[in-house]
């Protein structure tokens, strides 16, 4: 299990105002980002990352199983999902984030994903991104990178828009 400062995700905060009026003012929207990594640790720092230095709410699971459940109970508030590829977790069939998003469609909820992986095969890649988004491991500097030159990380780029139209649809249903 990696060893990660959680007091580290406050030191990513570069200049976030300066590149704020790139990263379409996520803060803003009705709704929860959903993060879900078999390291609770790790999917703990990607929360602090996200509410940090893009004003996400977050909801941290590290069983697939209670990451499904939360869903399946505030389908009408999920933005979108950051999804580990590969959990072990036991006592729950839910071993992958493929695994978790054919679950989810077939729940009806169809919710933006990002799935963050240390698969480095192309056909592998190229088959999570005619379902989602990838980004390789550590999401960490994906993130800080986004920071500092959004358009360099187009994965998150796209992700982010949906997850900003995702919200745009939440509040319409609230009437916000």
């Amino acid at each position: 299990m990696a060893n990660f400062d959680i007091n580290k995700a406050r030191t990513v905060n570069i200049t976030v105002n300066e590149y704020a009026t790139n990263s379409a003012n996520l803060g803003d929207l009705a709704g929860k980002l959903i993060v879900v990594d078999d390291d609770l640790q790790i999917a703990t720092y990607h929360s602090l990352l996200l509410t940090s230095n893009f004003g996400l709410s977050c909801e941290v699971f590290s069983s697939p199983c209670a990451a499904m459940r939360y869903m399946l109970e505030n389908r009408d508030i999920c933005l979108g999902m950051i999804a580990d590829l590969f959990m072990y977790v036991d006592n729950c069939p839910i071993e992958t984030g493929l695994n978790l998003v054919n679950k989810l469609n077939f729940e009806n909820i169809n919710i933006p994903t990002l799935f963050v992986t240390g698969l480095t095969g192309q056909a592998e890649i190229n088959r999570l991104m005619s379902i989602g988004y990838v980004v390789n491991k550590p999401l960490a500097e994906h993130l800080v990178q986004y920071l500092k030159m959004p358009h360099s990380e187009m994965q998150l780029c796209l992700f982010f828009e949906e997850v900003k139209r995702s919200g745009e649809r939440i509040a319409k249903i609230k009437g916000k």
